[in-house]
């Protein structure tokens, strides 16, 4: 699937969760003698030095008063951590009525939060096994006293899920991973392979993870010796804890599963299994020579053949972009690419943000060799601009915003390989869930941040099973919203029916549809930017 960049990344421990409400009373609007629309905003704030795993979620049920079996609505609030490591925010919007009951104000708010290992504190107070059970709050109650505080309760020691946390020394604070992990895969007839992966770490000294490597030869199954074929794509990583689920006695001689089908079945079981054990794979490098996972809670290792690797490696220094968007920080950033066995039909992907008009990279400290030269490839010889610099790094420049996918032809002193830089100010994810009964596409446009949603119309072009399709202009929420360094984002919802299978978003300058003269596109070749709904991903 090429690499995806993601979202947020940088430092331990602790963030805040607060919940306001936008407006006196939460009212939006009244009727003289009818029921009011009533709403809230969240607002997810990340403590300066810290860094939030990126699988909790905090979700919200409504129901009418008196009991909970009078359920009116079950929404996801928030899957993920925010998309610009310091503050995001969403809103919930009761609406006047829920089916035939209309709101008055005594219906009740139940709020969960599933964090992954984290710890929940109203003020001082620890209330962790409250809130992940839900509390019950009156939608006219809603304000600013259930401000509270996700933690990490085992900073500086087990991290949860299994973790070993490294010691905290003066020198490095921001160790979050010390430890070992459990690698596990689909081997010859379904057999489940596992393989123990020892003494991984991640040092975040520069704001960056390290990414723990791996050569393919160093995992074998731990009882048969079968070693992993680097293709296969049925793999999990799993925390040190997830022992007990995958053998039943602590001499790691009877597994509790025949099969990797049953095992993956009964690992995806359901959302708290799966977060209770497995390591969530975020993209990172993925290629023919390559098995990664970035990982919830920085951690993050790649598997690698070390007999036929070539990788290419762009900068992940803050200070090389005019433009660096909230999921470019990532644990979820990975900045290198596997160019193995790539070829001009078939590149390898390397996301990069639309505006910013240069990309800076070189060969991987695992690659057999060394980038010699960078071609682009079918478009105008002044379209692109590529630079050798003496440390054997090159530069590419953008010279317009045009070309928003633009292929190179990579030469090493051994081989030659493809890739295609796609340029992109589109994010885009669904809300699908357990108990969601109206899931959504959400997609997030970034632009420079002198400017405003306003400027702009978003225009989505939804795909369906039959294979019509429909246009539409949507209509911006969160607007201006920050979007990382030089940004601003605005989000944009499409409800998902059952009959879509994708949504392709474009931007047009304001008034370019409805009006008597073409104002320009800013992004989208073509029909846009495909969000494909069964692989809950754009692609390209």
């Amino acid at each position: 699937m090429g690499r995806v960049m993601k979202k947020v990344f940088v430092g331990v421990s602790v963030f805040a969760l607060v919940l306001m409400g936008m407006f006196s009373g939460l009212k939006l609007m009244a009727w003289a003698d009818g029921p009011t629309t009533y709403s809230t905003r969240f607002s997810i704030v990340i403590a300066e030095g810290t860094n939030p795993p990126s699988n909790y979620n905090v979700s919200w049920s409504l129901y009418a008063s008196g009991s909970e079996s009078g359920q009116l609505g079950d929404y996801l609030g928030v899957n993920g951590v925010s998309s610009n490591g310091k503050e995001t925010e969403f809103s919930i919007t009761t609406g006047t009525n829920c089916g035939d009951h209309m709101i008055n104000g005594t219906e009740i708010l139940l709020v969960q939060v599933q964090g992954a290992g984290l710890g929940v504190k109203l003020g001082d107070e620890d209330v962790t096994a409250d809130y992940e059970a839900g509390v019950q709050i009156p939608l006219s109650e809603l304000a600013n006293s259930y401000a509270f505080t996700l933690y990490n309760p085992h900073a500086g020691g087990d991290q949860g899920g299994g973790q070993e946390g490294g010691n905290q020394s003066e020198e490095h604070h921001d160790i979050d991973f010390s430890g070992n992990v459990w690698f596990a895969w689909a081997g010859a007839s379904d057999a489940l392979c596992i393989c123990k992966i020892a003494n991984l770490r991640t040092l975040d000294s520069e704001n960056h993870p390290i990414m723990n490597s791996i050569p393919v030869t160093d995992v074998k199954d731990i009882d048969t010796g079968e070693q992993l074929t680097i293709q296969n794509e049925k793999h999990y990583w799993l925390w040190e804890s997830s022992q007990d689920f995958i053998f039943t006695d602590d001499s790691l001689t009877e597994r509790a599963f025949a099969s990797f089908t049953e095992f993956e079945a009964a690992l995806t079981e359901n959302e708290d299994v799966l977060r209770t054990y497995a390591i969530d794979p975020c993209g990172a490098i993925d290629g023919e020579s390559t098995i990664c996972t970035n990982g919830d809670r920085v951690f993050r290792a790649t598997i690698y053949d070390s007999t036929d690797y070539q990788g290419m490696q762009f900068s992940i220094n803050p200070d090389d972009y005019t433009y660096f968007p909230g999921w470019w920080e990532p644990i979820f950033f990975s900045n290198e690419v596997d160019l193995t066995g790539t070829t001009k039909d078939s590149p390898a992907l390397y996301e990069s943000f639309l505006l910013e008009p240069s990309a800076h990279f070189g060969s991987t400290d695992r690659s057999l060799s060394t980038i010699t030269s960078v071609e682009p490839l079918d478009v105008p010889a002044n379209a692109v601009s590529v630079t050798k610099n003496s440390d054997g790094t090159f530069d590419v420049v953008f010279n317009s915003n045009f070309y928003v996918a633009v292929e190179f032809k990579v030469t090493t002193t051994e081989d030659t390989y493809y890739v295609t830089i796609q340029r992109t100010c589109f994010r885009a994810h669904d809300t699908k869930g357990p108990n969601v009964t109206n899931p959504k596409v959400v997609a997030e446009f970034y632009y420079d941040g002198n400017e405003t949603y306003s400027e702009y119309d978003v225009v989505a072009t939804k795909y369906y099973s039959d294979g019509s399709t429909k246009l539409a202009i949507l209509s911006p929420e969160n607007t201006d919203s920050f979007g990382g360094t030089n940004l601003k984002c605005t989000s944009y919802v499409t409800d998902l029916d059952e009959n879509l299978v994708g949504v392709a978003y474009m931007a047009v300058k304001a008034g370019t549809l409805d009006g008597t003269s073409f104002k320009g596109i800013q992004a989208g070749a073509d029909t846009g930017y495909y969000f494909d709904i069964s692989k809950r991903m754009i692609v390209y």
